[in-house]
């Protein structure tokens, strides 16, 4: 062993997973042995991963995100040497939690609260670990047990940006075990019996643990790494971890020597006595070939069966896709929903040869995988009535304009777009009809604060102020009147303003009622409760639409539509992907269908009056967007996205 006396990490792991039914979890264990003296430095990194509870339509989504992390994890630990372990292990803990924040974003949270995540290093004697979520880890040290999870609590809320947070670090002494595993091995092997299986070596453990779960059924995986510290390796067959900077070869237990060394041995010596130079390089290139070959045939063999493994597959999965456009053609979405699935994980079985040799690097069988994947994604497409809108008309950039503005909503009149920022009383307009889109501003108010617009009937432009007023801006005229409300209107409270026939209507969250007000000559609106009584509904709104009737849409994505001042009817949307939060309604006078803003999901939902799902559309820009109106034709939308203004026709 080495002078330093450093441990060796021995190794065993088994997984049990029930392959007769769709799983509703994806799970995985990996460990990364140091490949070079850098890597070394740092030590070892051991991982096991499990996400439960996963939606049926979402497996590969939450497969990607393991595999993510597991990746974002080992390339961050091994990219600065500089670094010690852990050090390197805090910053791929960070990157972590920056792609879970990332892939919450886009609307995946059902793994918030179903991660269950360990990760851990070995370096110089001393382990550092975490965990998120509820696996066990359990350190056997002779006749006591260290029940290592109970130093990462459950939070009371997920953030996640604080997933990974802390790293216990201890020093291992000869004989150590440390099981790591999937919570449910404490349903299969009480802690008593694991006491009692951890007096034997890491792989009589696991051959324990194969033993007992051989015949049983389970439909919940069972992922076990066990860990064992020792100056010399097991009886059995291990794994070894390097701890130090030395080669592999210098920390495994020295072995006899080989049939194969005894063989050519004789050989080489036999040339060097009779100092025949030509013969001993002939000899010796025959035996490196006698060496090289077989790992040449071998591999070719390999890459065969692979290659070939991989292309009944891949014809298999496009026979899928053909019985896929049938269905579809036939308007079977019953039979095209079923085959998609089944399409979805043949391909998840065909990107695995991807994952090692002999066909990862290969772009060939990287082409081939991507077209598949291309053609599933465009038959789930129209399953789902999803159109992916590739090139948007930009009609304005407003940090080209030479205007330093942050702009909130959008509004038209006539062939003019209005738009307001909340920090001021300016008023921005375009005419649509000018070759040059030119910004013009217009002073509303120099000491109020614009907080919400509307269009009116008479192409008027009603702007409702932080004062409480309210303001109506006539382009024809370039003037504007201000109002006042009575009753007074607490701001706070208004969730969203809209007219209808001369009328405004101010949705108040709070008491959760609707506010009709319509103005006189004395420049003051006078209103009063538009609802029979307040709804508790109404305290969870987000945006307001009317058409005749009102329609309220609540933060669970449910339209609650009104009318004549009472409740008529609860419409909840036909979405397989549910909205996200933060969205906007919109429909006019006239309007066959509803427009939903869904900025966290980067799309456009059209649904009918029943809540049938009719189109989704989907933008990259989309992820941006503030506000949206559609032309009273129902045939183009203006959409404002950031700090852009796009136009596309539906």
């Amino acid at each position: 062993m080495m002078k330093n006396q450093s441990l060796g990490l021995y190794f065993k792991e088994f997984i049990k997973t029930d392959s007769t039914v769709k799983p509703d979890y994806v799970c995985d264990l990996f460990i990364y042995e140091p490949t070079n003296v850098e890597e070394a430095q740092l030590g070892s990194l051991f991982m096991l991963g499990e996400i439960e509870g996963i939606p049926k339509n979402r497996y590969r989504n939450f497969d990607l995100l393991l595999n993510l992390l597991i990746s974002a994890i080992k390339r961050e630990f091994y990219s600065n040497h500089k670094r010690n372990t852990s050090e390197a292990l805090e910053a791929s803990l960070n990157r972590a939690n920056l792609y879970l924040a990332d892939f919450t974003e886009k609307g995946n949270v059902e793994w918030m609260g179903n991660l269950h995540f360990i990760c851990g290093a070995f370096s110089q004697n001393i382990l550092h670990i975490t965990q998120v979520g509820e696996p066990i880890i359990k350190l056997f040290r002779g006749t006591t047990i260290s029940h290592i999870e109970n130093k990462f609590p459950l939070p009371k809320k997920i953030h996640p940006l604080k997933t990974f947070g802390n790293i216990a670090s201890g020093t291992m002494v000869e004989g150590d075990k440390v099981i790591l595993a999937t919570k449910n091995i404490l349903n299969i092997v009480p802690l008593k019996n694991l006491k009692e299986f951890a007096k034997g070596s890491c792989c009589q453990i696991i051959n324990n643990l194969k033993k007992i779960t051989e015949n049983q059924v389970d439909k919940t995986p069972l992922l076990c790494l066990v860990l064992e510290t020792k100056r010399e390796a097991p009886e059995e067959i291990a794994t070894c971890i390097p701890t130090s900077s030395l080669p592999q070869e210098q920390i495994l237990p020295q072995k006899s020597e080989s049939a194969a060394s005894k063989i050519y041995k004789p050989l080489v010596l036999l040339y060097n006595r009779q100092q025949n130079k030509p013969a001993f390089f002939i000899a010796s290139l025959l035996m490196l070939l006698i060496l090289i070959l077989p790992f040449i045939i071998v591999q070719k063999i390999n890459y065969n069966v692979r290659a070939s493994d991989f292309n009944q597959l891949s014809t298999q999965i496009q026979e899928v896709q053909k019985r896929t456009d049938v269905a579809l053609i036939y308007s079977d979405k019953e039979k095209a929903r079923g085959l998609i699935q089944q399409d979805q994980l043949l391909l998840a079985s065909l990107s695995e040869y991807l994952k090692g040799p002999p066909l990862k690097n290969s772009s060939k069988f990287i082409n081939i995988v991507y077209q598949l994947q291309e053609k599933h994604q465009e038959q789930q497409d129209s399953i789902d009535n999803v159109k992916r809108i590739k090139n948007l008309e930009e009609i304005l950039d407003f940090s080209q304009s030479g205007f330093i503005v942050n702009p909130a909503e959008i509004s038209r009149a006539k062939d003019v777009l209005y738009f307001y920022e909340l920090e001021s009383g300016i008023l921005y307009s375009l005419n649509l009809n000018e070759e040059k889109n030119n910004l013009t501003l217009i002073f509303i108010s120099a000491k109020d604060e614009l907080r919400k617009m509307t269009a009116l009937e008479n192409d008027q432009i009603g702007l409702f102020g932080q004062s409480g007023k309210m303001y109506l801006y006539d382009g024809n005229t370039n003037e504007h009147r201000t109002y006042s409300f009575d009753p007074a209107v607490a701001v706070e409270n208004i969730k969203d303003v809209k007219s209808y026939l001369s009328n405004l209507y101010l949705l108040d969250a709070n008491q959760g009622n609707i506010m009709k007000y319509a103005g006189d000559k004395e420049d003051v609106f006078k209103g009063s409760a538009w609802l029979s009584a307040p709804e508790d509904v109404l305290k969870n709104a987000q945006s307001m639409a009317i058409d005749g009737s009102i329609y309220v849409l609540d933060i669970n994505g449910t339209i609650t539509e009104y009318f004549r001042g009472e409740k008529s009817k609860t419409i909840k949307p036909s979405l397989d992907n549910p909205l996200a939060g933060d969205n906007k309604i919109f429909i006019k006078k006239d309007f066959k269908n509803f427009y939903i803003s869904d900025p966290k999901n980067k799309r456009l939902i059209v649904l009918d009056k029943n809540g049938a799902l009719i189109n989704q559309y989907i933008n990259d820009e989309f992820g941006t967007l503030k506000d949206f109106l559609v032309t009273n034709s129902e045939k183009e939308l203006y959409l404002l996205c950031g700090k852009k203004v796009y136009k596309f026709g539906l």
